[in-house]
């Protein structure tokens, strides 16, 4: 996916069509200093209302790599809507972070 930040929320943002099935990653390494990530409280989307009635995205494989990547795959979405993206998860040290995204679904 192609991938840049948002001026207004600084949040990354990715692009995938209608049609793809997408992985896409949250990369924690910043935020965990000496930790590690033990789990995936949730990875949850919020449609952002752009187009009216348009449809929800799918989320499914989600996963860590033990380390500092939280992945899931995306599929479906409306032409012309944005996504935010939003993935929790556990540490080695007990801490509970969060990081956001937007995903922008357009019929290039």
């Amino acid at each position: 996916m192609g991938r840049e930040t948002d001026d207004l929320t600084g949040l990354e943002v990715a692009f995938k069509q209608p049609v793809e099935s997408r992985t896409y990653t949250f990369n924690f390494e910043k935020l965990l200093q000496t930790t590690s990530i033990t789990g995936i409280v949730s990875i949850v989307s919020e449609n952002q209302g752009r187009v009216t009635g348009s449809t929800d995205v799918t989320l499914t494989a989600k996963t860590h790599n033990s380390a500092e990547l939280a992945q899931v795959r995306i599929a479906d979405g409306q032409d012309c809507e944005d996504y935010k993206i939003v993935a929790t998860v556990n540490t080695s040290d007990s801490d509970t972070l969060q990081m956001e995204g937007i995903l922008k679904v357009r019929d290039l």
